[in-house]
């Protein structure tokens, strides 16, 4: 004989209709939490940034080598690679030119 206060859970309809609220809160609990610890390893698998002494970056071209013409270059001033905001003339040795 079955005790009247457990559940019995073997059969479980799949819609959300039918669910209690305590197993809706559980569900979505358990969501966030999934997705709360998700968002670190997220983040650490980004690409760091190097400094601009690192990069050997200056503020003037090398020849016709010139950060806006740069894949890694982000306009307006911006580097994939290289920390802080960067001259579109400027230059460093990890230039690679953009494929025209």
């Amino acid at each position: 004989m079955k005790n009247k206060t457990s559940r019995d859970l073997s059969f479980r309809p799949s819609s959300f209709a039918v669910w209690s609220r305590r197993d809706l809160m559980r569900t979505i609990g358990l969501a966030a939490a999934l997705a709360s610890t998700a968002f670190p390893i997220y983040a650490q698998t980004q690409q760091q940034k190097i400094s601009k002494s690192e990069a050997k970056y200056q503020d003037k071209p090398n020849g016709n080598q010139r950060c806006q013409m740069c894949q890694h270059f982000q306009a307006p001033n911006q580097c994939e690679l290289v920390e802080g905001g960067i001259s579109p003339n400027g230059w460093c040795q990890h230039f690679k030119a953009k494929n025209t």
